[in-house]
Order: C-alpha cells, then structure tokens, then sequence
C-alpha cells in the first residue's frame, strides 16, 4: 500500500488568511515535494500526500513548510497537521471540520480509523522575551 497522508491547516478559520497559508504551503510542496512522491489540494485546507517510495510519509520535509509559513506570516496562529492512514481514511479525515479535529486532537479516538495523526508545527509565535 502507498502512504498517504493529509497535511492539513488546523486553527485559520475559513478567512483570505487560510487561502494565504494554502498557496504558501502549495508552493512550497510544489519546489520540495519531488517525485516519485504527489501531492493535490482536496480542500481549502487540506493537501493528500503521498509517497510510492516509502513506508510512510515523511514529517521531515514536511516541517519546513511549517518554518515558510512562520517566515511568511510572522504572528499567525494555525498549526500544520499530518493524518496518515488508508486512503479512504485520510479523505475522510480532510473533509472534518475544524471543531471534529479538534476533538480528534483531545480524544484521538474520534478519528477515522486506522490513521495516525502528527502535530507537525505549532505555528503560534513564542511570547515576547521579558524586557528585564
């Protein structure tokens, strides 16, 4: 069986913001998801992944996208997950909406069968140091 996962934008809201974190993220798979390895946009937040060459999908590559988005937007507050599973299960898992993944995340549970899911990035910048 092929990997496949869903990287997903979580926490952006459907807003331009998410459509922004979308292009970024599509350009960035675009330069540095290289074949034999695919990928597509199936929502507006929601990327399939996949990856013929390996045993899973790879969180490696994947966590600089995280670092391009924080690059880009500087204080956003979104986080980038990954759901890696069947097929069926991570298509499913890209057309939750963001009060079910936020459940997934507290009660893993709640998730399409089969998968597993990653925080991949935080993308909330740190508070700013103490001025002492």
């Amino acid at each position: 069986m092929i990997p496949a996962g869903c990287l997903r934008i979580f926490g952006a809201g459907v807003s331009a913001s998410q459509q922004r974190l979308s292009q970024i993220i599509d350009t960035y798979l675009a330069h540095n998801w290289t074949p034999p390895r695919r990928f597509a946009q199936i929502t507006a937040c929601a990327f399939l992944l996949t990856d013929p060459a390996a045993a899973r999908i790879d969180v490696g590559p994947l966590a600089g996208s995280a670092t391009a988005l924080q690059r880009e937007l500087g204080t956003a507050g979104p986080s980038l997950l990954l759901f890696e599973g069947s097929l069926a299960a991570v298509e499913t898992f890209a057309g939750l909406d963001e009060g079910a993944v936020a459940e997934g995340l507290r009660d893993p549970s709640r998730l399409p069968g089969g998968g597993r899911l990653t925080q991949i990035a935080d993308l909330t910048p740190p508070p700013p140091a103490p001025p002492w």
